[in-house]
């Protein structure tokens, strides 16, 4: 059993479209490129029996075997987290709810949606890809100068 996340710095170019007259409601559509900036994890190995063999955690694309103690006494890396590429890109969603407080200030509540359009499985292994997909509730301050 491997359980792992990849976190990535992204940069995304969404135009926005006002919906409405009083400007609250926005969709907005646009390119995406990320980096990974790390991936940490946790595996489990186990015998054909469900014997656990072997158990340990990883940060980067390197499996740290650690005792109970706490003591590393094993080091390897594992083909799927090294086989994973650096760079992402795809196209960006997002709608937007705008709460007015004042002239000047306001809430953009957003839900954005990232979708991979790149395999980012380099090694495709067996012929499989892994894209990329994933969601995010926003909450912005907006500003208004003259």
């Amino acid at each position: 059993m491997d359980n792992y996340s990849y976190n990535y710095f992204t940069i995304a170019i969404l135009p926005t479209v006002l919906l409405d007259t009083k400007k609250k409601w926005s969709i907005s559509i646009g390119p995406y490129l990320s980096k990974i900036k790390n991936v940490r994890g946790y595996s489990e190995i186990y015998d054909t029996r469900d014997f656990q063999v072997d158990k340990g955690s990883f940060d980067g694309r390197y499996f740290y075997h650690l005792r109970d103690d706490g003591v590393m006494d094993g080091f390897s890396w594992k083909p799927l987290l090294t086989g994973i590429e650096d760079y992402d890109w795809g196209l960006a969603t997002s709608i937007g709810y705008r709460i007015h407080i004042n002239q000047k200030h306001s809430i953009l509540v957003q839900v954005q949606d990232n979708l991979g359009l790149k395999n980012i499985n380099k090694n495709n292994t067996y012929g499989l890809e892994e894209k990329i997909m994933h969601y995010r509730l926003l909450s912005v301050t907006l500003i208004t100068y003259p």
